[in-house]
């Protein structure tokens, strides 16, 4: 029994690594998760106001990714980190709408998109972001019939 014991203490993991792997707790940022709340709803109410739920949810996936690439930094910064991701997410819908029910094709095409998004995802945090909107988009685009003309729904 005394054998079974120390087999078992053996295969804990070390002290440093339990305490690496424990949540800590953090404050939560109540001001970004109002601006986020508001600008998520806000666009999906509107559209359901006018009748025009599919303008309110690309306008809602636009802000999404505005609300995914905000951070504390100068604003200078912040620029960069909200408008090259949601260029790369509009030249994404725009793709995944050009390939929009061309079934293999669309299956080549996205594949390529995801090569070229993973490649994109080691340069930084900004491209990884630009990268993740990329493939997202182009797979939303591809998946789901947008509103005519083909340009607006990059534009939402």
């Amino acid at each position: 029994m005394a054998g079974a014991d120390a087999g078992r203490k053996r295969a804990a993991p070390p002290p440093w690594l339990r305490s690496g792997l424990r949540p800590q707790p953090t404050p939560i940022p109540w001001a970004a998760v109002a601006r986020a709340s508001v600008a998520l709803s806000a666009p999906l109410a509107v559209g359901f106001a006018v009748d025009r739920p599919a303008y309110g949810a690309l306008v809602s996936m636009g802000a999404l990714s505005g609300v995914i690439g905000d951070t504390a930094d100068a604003y200078r910064m912040r620029v960069l980190n909200i408008a090259v991701p949601q260029l790369f997410g509009a030249l994404g819908m725009m793709l995944g709408i050009l390939v929009f029910d061309t079934g293999w094709a669309a299956v080549g095409v996205l594949t390529v998109i995801a090569l070229v998004s993973g490649m994109m995802s080691t340069i930084g945090a900004v491209a990884s972001v630009s990268g993740l909107l990329l493939l997202l988009n182009s797979v939303v685009g591809s998946g789901l019939p947008m509103p005519d003309p083909w340009w607006l729904a990059p534009c939402c």
